[in-house]
């Protein structure tokens, strides 16, 4: 949205060459037990990227006011595949992939997963 709003501003049609998330896939992400760890891979275009996970709350539903809150997870592994281990309270959580690349442009991606007490 940087480069949209850049482009209207000068009148110049410049995009950089932008890493672009394709897919983030999660191993699991229902019925998750507290502190369980999964499996996270990201399908992206673009090289020498820089990769970074982040959690939060998450709320379901429409029109509702809702502010979310980061949560501190474990993060192992690096680049495209790493492991993440989900929160050890019950609710609904977002999982966020961040892919920077070296003029420092960033693109994310999320997925909720949910998390149930067993």
């Amino acid at each position: 949205s940087f480069w949209v709003i850049h482009n209207l501003y000068t009148g110049k049609n410049f995009l950089p060459s932008l890493p672009k998330i394709k897919k983030l896939f999660l191993s699991k992400y229902k019925d998750l037990r507290p502190n369980e760890f999964i499996d996270a891979f990201v399908e992206v275009d673009g090289e020498d990227l820089e990769y970074s996970y982040k959690l939060s709350t998450a709320l379901e539903g429409i029109l509702q006011y809702y502010v979310n809150e980061p949560i501190e997870t474990e993060v192992l592994g690096e680049g495209k595949r790493v492991k993440i281990k989900v929160p050890d309270e019950k609710g609904i959580y977002r999982i966020y992939c961040f892919v920077k690349d070296k003029e420092d442009n960033v693109t994310s991606s999320n997925c909720s997963i949910s998390v149930t007490e067993r």
